[in-house]
């Protein structure tokens, strides 16, 4: 987490080079940027400092606009429909760009063909954890509790499709017994 700002600072610097490509005139207007996940979490706090960064770096106003619901559908969908002018972008994310198509065939967006990517702006590590309390110290015991009693541990995530809830589904079914190599 300390390496967050300087990557915030690096993401805007890449993104300089767009503004002086850009014409004198533009921006004549604030830029929109839509977040689609809700005010308060690890994405919007990350493109208001970014966004913070890059007001900093060209004097552009830029408007946080939040637009979540769905899986990050709802603020995507926006991205999608709105005009390619550059007034308006958005703050994506794997589970809205890269999981969503793959589970949700319906999607109002198609994200390979609708959306280009401009810069790579934070990784988040997904972490397993337990209660210090629990019974379960190294994950050769959960693993081993877990093959023991199918069915009785269970799994936290932000929710369906995210990358916790698919990282753990993975885990779920990659697990190898203890002492025993990966299948």
């Amino acid at each position: 987490m300390a390496d967050t700002p300087r990557r915030l600072l690096l993401a805007a610097i890449c993104a300089l080079p767009l503004a002086s490509m850009a014409q004198d005139s533009y921006p004549n207007q604030p830029i929109k940027v839509i977040v689609p996940f809700p005010p308060g979490g690890g994405s919007d706090i990350v493109t208001r400092l970014l966004m913070d960064k890059m007001r900093v770096a060209t004097s552009w106003t830029f408007v946080i606009d939040n637009k979540p619901g769905a899986g990050g559908q709802i603020g995507m969908t926006a991205v999608a429909k709105s005009k390619a002018d550059g007034y308006t972008i958005g703050m994506g994310q794997t589970a809205s760009i890269a999981i969503n198509p793959t589970l949700l065939p319906k999607l109002p967006y198609d994200a390979a063909r609708e959306f280009v990517p401009i810069a790579m702006v934070a990784q988040q590590p997904v972490v397993l954890v337990v209660n210090a309390e629990s019974p379960y110290k190294t994950l050769a015991d959960l693993v081993t509790a877990a093959k023991a009693s199918p069915g009785k541990l269970t799994l936290a995530s932000p929710g369906n499709g995210t990358v916790g809830h698919m990282t753990g589904m993975l885990f779920n079914k990659r697990a190898p017994l203890p002492n025993s190599a990966p299948s």
